[in-house]
């Protein structure tokens, strides 16, 4: 795992988290906006079928999902433009992208399909933040993850919160897991891009 900067005619385009072999960007920013990737389910870990769908997708010319944040990082320059190509860009299998930008309410999840949104929750006056683990929430699923992350934030309002504070809850079980890699906090306006590995041994919750 490790932090790639790429450049366009010598000046700095975008960050990103990368993983070693793989050319796709799961995390990225650039002036205006920032890109996270979770997966969505169900995937091909609960249904081969699924397996089978992403790889006829494949063949079909469609692009993988890190493939799709990539090329939103390198031809966007807005959080508008950003926004919309996640949105409606074909790709190979379901996912999940938290998509920000520099102005008020400017902060989206994405639950994509494979040709379009399943759902869409956007920042607003009423919800000052939005949290996604690797279920659809809309439908009534809400893991001990999910509780977890919303108990947390609520107990410390909007008038209270801090970066620090957030990191924090995103370190801690059970929100960091045995599966859990990296986080990273973006701050557009600030063009903060801190990312770290972490560590957690407790298995991930049901």
């Amino acid at each position: 795992t490790y932090e790639a900067v790429f450049l366009k005619d010598g000046k700095v385009l975008y960050e990103a988290v990368m993983f070693a072999g793989l050319n796709g960007v799961m995390t990225g920013h650039r002036e205006g906006f920032s890109i996270s990737l979770n997966e969505r389910k169900p995937s091909w870990r609960n249904n081969p079928y699924d397996l089978l769908m992403n790889i006829a997708d494949i063949f079909l010319g469609l692009p993988q999902v890190s493939h799709v944040i990539r090329d939103t990082l390198q031809e966007c320059e807005t959080y508008a433009c950003a926004f919309n190509k996640l949105a409606t860009e074909p790709q190979i299998a379901p996912s999940y992208y938290a998509v920000s930008g520099n102005d008020t309410f400017e902060g989206a999840v994405i639950a994509r399909d494979r040709v379009g949104p399943a759902h869409i929750e956007i920042l607003s006056n009423e919800q000052w933040y939005i949290s996604q683990t690797n279920d659809d929430h809309w439908t009534g699923i809400c893991t001990i993850r999910c509780s977890y992350v919303h108990e947390s934030m609520d107990k410390i309002g909007r008038d209270n919160f801090t970066p620090d504070q957030l990191v924090d809850i995103l370190s801690q079980w059970p929100s960091n897991n045995e599966h859990s890699i990296y986080n990273v906090l973006m701050i557009n306006q600030h063009n903060v891009f801190d990312s770290k590995l972490i560590v957690n041994y407790k298995p991930a919750p049901i």
